[in-house]
């Protein structure tokens, strides 16, 4: 099987640079340690140097699904394209604290099904892990054959409440509802799939694709959730298109961000604290304060408010604590290249 460059996302820059030097490939997945990289002639497994793979351990260079690489003619990577986005993972549960998911996507496309999945702060949580990538987030409703449409209607305008980009609307019974995915792909570009498992993610790649490549599961009657079936982080070329990039399903979200996705998530509230008559308003109980006329108004509720400050305290948290884990490790790094070579002791000398 031969795959198209362009489709793979590689721009001419790139190829330009690299030319001559090495098989330019991407990466769609890893296994300890052993890379899959698409290339124009197929898929290779390749490997990191064993420097340099000891060096980029636990870091977020650390090579990812999606990233653009160099392979030399024994399958090794000898280079990275920096990277135009990086969409990553906080856990509050390891010592890492982050974690890559995928890097170089155009668009990172939410998916929510129309049913019990539909959770407005769930929703927000996923669009502000998209919006810290550096890619554009765009909200996937799925499953709208399944309601009534007063209430594909109802959930339509809840969505639009919480997101003012694109919402596009998918339904099985319509394969034309798909169209707009892949007009979005054309030209190499590449969308990253996020959302929780059992939203249709699975369905949505097989429409895509027009066959029955990945295996669906059906849902519990119980809570309307799908059973788990995506397992690893994939790249799934579109012929003619571009690149989806598979994603399993996500039951926790630790924010990192700077904050700025948060306010872009929450446009609303971050344009009315911009109103407030002073700038270091806590919006409580100051005079001329936007967020509270809002709230007066009606416009705004104080769970909302509540919910902002929250999300927005948690994501600037994780990057504080990325930040200095970061100078931690330079600091290790610099004084293991500074440290001088450890005496023998007498039993260890050669004679």
């Amino acid at each position: 099987m031969t795959n198209h460059l362009n489709d793979l996302g590689f721009t001419p820059q790139l190829l330009e640079q690299w030319h001559g030097q090495g098989q330019p490939g991407r990466i769609s997945g890893e296994t300890h340690g052993l890379f899959r990289i698409l290339t124009a002639d197929g898929e290779i497994t390749g490997r990191l140097p064993g420097r340099t793979a000891r060096a980029l351990v636990g870091t977020l260079d650390h090579p990812v699904t999606g990233d653009f690489v160099l392979v030399d003619e024994d399958n090794m990577i000898r280079d990275i394209a920096p990277r135009t986005s990086l969409m990553t993972r906080g856990d509050s549960f390891s010592a890492s604290l982050t974690e890559g998911l995928v890097a170089n996507c155009d668009y990172v496309f939410v998916v929510i099904s129309l049913n019990q999945d539909f959770h407005e702060r769930k929703i927000r949580r996923f669009l502000i892990m998209a919006a810290s990538s550096d890619s554009t987030p765009v909200l996937i409703l799925t499953k709208a054959d399944l309601n009534s449409s007063a209430e594909n209607e109802a959930y339509l305008s809840t969505a639009r409440e919480l997101w003012p980009g694109t919402i596009l609307v998918t339904r099985q019974d319509e394969t034309g509802s798909y169209q707009p995915i892949l007009d979005l792909l054309r030209g190499g570009k590449t969308g990253a799939l996020l959302g929780a498992s059992g939203v249709g993610k699975s369905t949505l790649i097989n429409h895509l694709l027009g066959n029955e490549r990945m295996k669906v599961s059906g849902i519990r009657n119980s809570d309307d959730q799908g059973r788990h079936t995506t397992t690893h982080r994939e790249i799934i070329l579109i012929p003619g298109y571009g690149c989806l990039i598979d994603t399993p399903g996500l039951r926790r979200i630790d924010l990192i961000d700077d904050g700025q996705a948060v306010e872009a998530v929450y446009g609303n509230i971050a344009a009315w604290m911009k109103q407030c008559r002073f700038t270091d308003c806590s919006h409580t109980t100051e005079p001329g304060c936007a967020v509270q006329a809002a709230i007066q108004r009606g416009d705004l509720t104080e769970a909302e408010l509540e919910d902002f400050r929250t999300m927005q305290k948690e994501a600037m948290l994780y990057e504080r604590k990325m930040r200095q884990r970061e100078k931690e490790r330079i600091k290790r790094t610099t004084h293991q290249k500074t440290a001088k070579p450890r005496q023998r002791s007498w039993n260890e000398q050669e004679w």
